[in-house]
């Protein structure tokens, strides 16, 4: 382990490099790392949550972390840390969605050693009528410290009510599991799951797309996990003791054109206290309390076209 790493975060990754599922919440289908909210940011602003146009999306996204006290004991600023991510959605029949992401690190402290690679995703989401959708995803990334590796698993149900013509409210409701595997010998499995519900509201322009707005909560109570905080002995990674967690999202779109779009969103992720390492993960993307500003860009081809 390099002299001072991410995962000595928090100034705790010396004694805890537990797991976790990144938390990394954006509104890009392949940006949903840990959140309830899986959908291009142009899906925001739309009636339906699967578009009925068969084709495809392109796209990329800048994610600028920042955190009090975190890295090394030292405060994360603006562009300290910057995650790229290229990203991609396939719409199949006007009722699926397949998307898939992958993350890197090009940006990071000076003392800190962490992998370019920051991980990847791929997932599915399907219509069941005009208002509900169903979503699948699977995703991975190495922990903190290069001390070993993470997967997941998530699925939900979506719902979504026109307000008014340009007023959405949209929920979901979901499972989520984390798998952690440790590069040193243990005979312990790490894993943890947890019950999320999401909700939020999103405004649009008249024109129905040019421009529009987007503000949502998250919650996510942990149900199960091993191994408990009471059953860990000395030497080993210790036990998971995930907290209720609340995260806000407050976003916007500008369509360029037809087939581009501009989004940028603020998020403020909870996860746990930095006075207890058991209540953190050893990741980089929502792994502690953070704060994150996305800008990004979508592009469209084939049939999709704006709502």
């Amino acid at each position: 382990m390099t002299r001072s790493t991410l995962g000595l975060l928090l100034g705790i990754a010396a004694t805890w490099l537990s797991p976790g599922l990144s938390h990394a919440q954006y509104s890009v289908p392949s940006q949903a790392a840990d959140s309830g909210r899986v959908g291009t940011a142009r899906s925001k602003i739309k009636e339906k949550l699967v578009t009925e146009d068969d084709g495809w999306e392109v796209g990329a996204s800048l994610n600028f972390l920042t955190a009090e006290t975190s890295l090394g004991g030292e405060d994360l600023r603006f562009t300290d840390v910057v995650l790229l991510r290229i990203h991609g959605l396939w719409a199949v029949g006007g009722s699926v969605e397949i998307f898939a992401g992958s993350d890197i690190l090009p940006k990071q402290p000076s003392y800190t050693d962490e992998l370019e690679w920051q991980g990847a995703l791929a997932g599915a989401r399907f219509a069941l009528g005009d208002s509900f959708a169903a979503w699948v995803r699977a995703q991975g990334g190495p922990h903190l410290g290069r001390n070993g590796w993470w997967v997941g698993g998530a699925g939900a149900v979506q719902y979504k009510l026109a307000l008014e013509d340009v007023l959405f409210f949209e929920s979901s409701l979901g499972l989520t599991h984390t798998q952690l595997f440790y590069d040193q010998d243990s005979d312990r499995q790490y894993w943890l799951n947890q019950i999320f519900t999401q909700f939020g509201i999103a405004i649009r322009d008249p024109k129905k797309g040019q421009f529009g707005a987007w503000l949502a909560f998250d919650y996510y109570y942990p149900l199960v996990g091993e191994p408990d905080p009471s059953d860990v002995d000395t030497g080993e990674p210790t036990a998971l003791d995930p907290q209720p967690r609340v995260n806000f999202h407050l976003g916007g779109l500008i369509g360029l054109s037809e087939t581009v779009d501009l989004f940028i969103e603020w998020s403020i992720l909870d996860r746990g206290d930095l006075e207890d390492a058991q209540t953190l993960l050893p990741i980089l993307n929502g792994g502690f309390d953070q704060k994150q500003i996305l800008f990004g860009f979508m592009r469209r081809f084939g049939a999709r076209e704006r709502p």
